[in-house]
């Protein structure tokens, strides 16, 4: 039901019952007012009859009575009736003198009673003799004529009274309906008016958001419904502020999407793309509207779509989700897909960026080619001049003092050269891929008593001993034990480098989940945290960053280090300074338990 209708049927409703409650009261008043009047009179007239009868020397008897009765009933239109005391019917001039003794015995009418009781009876009912209603009034009388002493009754016709009443009723009953018909009326025009400014507002209203710039409503309405004009024009200031913000921000958006150097999507849950920059286009070398497709249909990638399709099952939020993949023509991506859900609706949707790295992977594959390459032209000239160097020291010109001194300097360096080459080839390969990795359960104690034997000189020459500190039973770790013994050996010697002299050097093993974390602690001088991040890249040499000092090495240890563990499943990391102390060094590494 419409606001209308309802003001309409509220108010029509309450006038109705407004009307009727007075129409009801003041009717009842003028109808006793009424019936009171009439009962006086004809009390009155009860009176006057009574004396005339009192005082009438006609009457000789019942007869004559009867006689007089009718004559002044018929002049009265009353209908009159003379009742002894035991309540028998003498005369009444509404019968027949021969039904007079049909009559039945009125000693238990209600008049009657309060007659005999010394009062003026009274009641209004129905007579069954006659078949019509009547006003009775009843009085005790002396004795008329011969007769004995008795009750007059006065009988008038309810009719009289309510010809009177009738004309009353009827013109209350008239101003009552028309001052009703004139109130819904008048409600009937207000409800429209009020109706016809709600439906204004409810229309302008719901086109708020339909355009950028939304005009305020100017609507003379009644001082209640002001107050809403004014806040819904305070609402579509807001609204015309907020769509402005956004349609810069809007504008900004694509700017920086369209300016980005990488491709970017927005997938739903249904895997259809409902955003794209144009970057995406060139990068991808789309062709077409990319909106409303699916992944295979834009980028021929299975892992892509079968990365999407991890996120979209899992219900919670990931984290994002970094991915390499490739598509036909030998082009690469970076890929990042981070999950973004909506605080309107509580809907997913995936963010997916691709960054081409085609050109870098290119250049990365040429210059691990050409230190591959180099690395292995290098090592056999590199060989001759260590065999000559030796031959020469050992033969006759290596006796004299000079050239003995200039071949242990070629000699040396040459050794520096054959470790770095030897470095730079273990490194290509493990890049590469070249060697499989032939995994099996090692003892990592053995392997850790292994490196510190190859370790040994080093550790005698600076008087440092090591404090192993494993768990009791078997630590077996999945990896391939010549490569975790080159790992243990390298973060032992570098331990021995930059640690003190007669210091200890620690190492430890935690299982944690499914793997052993084992780690190796000195008590060196620490490595700053600005440098920390930059360890493990290839040539990278810590002393020198924040030292100054140069200690032999090629700078590869920790890089080879970080390929080996990942390779086999395994990480490394790096705290400084040790836990709860302001120098010292731990490097972690872990390893699976089991395949």
């Amino acid at each position: 039901m419409s606001i209308r209708n309802q003001i309409l049927t509220v108010f029509s409703l309450l006038l109705i019952l407004a009307l009727s409650v007075p129409y009801i009261h003041f009717r009842a008043v003028i109808t006793g007012h009424i019936l009171e009047q009439t009962e006086d009179s004809a009390q009155k007239q009860l009176r006057l009859l009574s004396g005339i009868l009192s005082r009438e020397d006609r009457i000789k008897g019942a007869y004559d009575l009867q006689v007089l009765l009718q004559e002044m009933g018929k002049d009265l239109n009353l209908r009159l009736s003379y009742i002894y005391r035991e309540g028998r019917v003498i005369a009444d001039s509404g019968v027949s003198w021969n039904k007079i003794p049909e009559l039945e015995d009125h000693s238990n009418r209600p008049e009657v009673r309060k007659a005999l009781a010394g009062k003026i009876g009274q009641s209004i009912r129905y007579s069954q003799s006659l078949h019509t209603r009547f006003m009775y009034l009843a009085v005790t009388t002396p004795k008329i004529g011969t007769l004995e002493p008795g009750i007059l009754r006065l009988a008038m016709p309810y009719s009289q009274v309510s010809s009177v009443l009738r004309p009353i009723h009827l013109d209350m009953l008239l101003v009552a309906f028309a001052s009703i018909l004139l109130s819904i009326g008048l409600s009937w025009l207000l409800a429209r008016r009020i109706g016809n400014h709600i439906g204004v507002l409810s229309r302008r209203t719901a086109h708020i958001g339909d355009n950028e710039h939304y005009e305020p409503i100017h609507l003379k309405t009644t001082k209640e419904l002001s107050p809403l004009v004014s806040s819904l024009n305070a609402l579509v200031e807001r609204v015309n502020q907020d769509f402005a913000i956004i349609s810069r921000q809007k504008m900004e958006l694509e700017a920086v999407l369209d300016n980005l150097g990488e491709g970017v999507m927005l997938f739903d849950e249904e895997k259809k793309v409902r955003l794209a920059n144009k970057a995406l286009q060139e990068t991808a070398l789309i062709s077409g509207r990319p909106l409303g497709r699916k992944p295979l249909e834009l980028i021929r990638s299975l892992a892509l779509d079968e990365a999407l399709d991890r996120c979209i099952a899992s219900q919670q939020d990931l984290e994002p989700l970094k991915l390499k993949i490739t598509i036909p023509g030998q082009r690469s991506f970076d890929c990042r897909i981070v999950s973004v859900r909506s605080v309107l609706n509580d809907e997913r949707e995936f963010l997916v960026v691709l960054k081409e790295v085609t050109e870098q992977k290119r250049l990365e594959q040429m210059r691990k080619d050409f230190v591959a390459n180099v690395s292995h032209e290098l090592k056999t000239p590199l060989t001759s001049i260590k065999g000559y160097a030796e031959a020469i020291i050992e033969g006759p010109a290596g006796k004299h003092e000079s050239v003995q001194g200039f071949m242990q300097i070629i000699l040396k360096n040459a050794g520096k050269m054959d470790t770095l080459i030897q470095d730079l080839l273990q490194l290509a390969k493990l890049e590469s891929l070249q060697e499989r990795v032939k995994l099996s359960l090692v003892d990592l104690p053995s392997a850790i008593n292994r490196a510190w034997e190859i370790c040994a000189p080093l550790a005698e020459e600076r008087e440092v001993d090591l404090n192993l500190r494993l768990p009791e039973g078997r630590i077996e770790v999945m990896s391939d034990q010549d490569q975790l013994v080159r790992v243990l050996v390298n973060l032992i010697e570098n331990a021995l480098k930059y640690g003190p002299h007669g210091q200890t050097i620690s190492i430890r093993a935690e299982a944690d989940r499914n793997d052993w974390v084992v780690a190796v602690e000195d008590q060196g001088p620490g490595i700053p945290a600005s440098i920390q991040g930059r360890l493990f890249e290839r040539f990278f040499k810590a002393e020198v960053e924040f030292s100054g000092s140069r200690t032999p090495g090629s700078g590869l240890g920790l890089s080879i280090c970080k390929h080996i563990l990942e390779n086999q499943g395994g990480q490394i990391w790096v705290q400084s300074p040790a836990t709860e102390q302001m120098d010292g060094t731990i490097f972690f590494f872990s390893l699976p338990r089991h395949a």
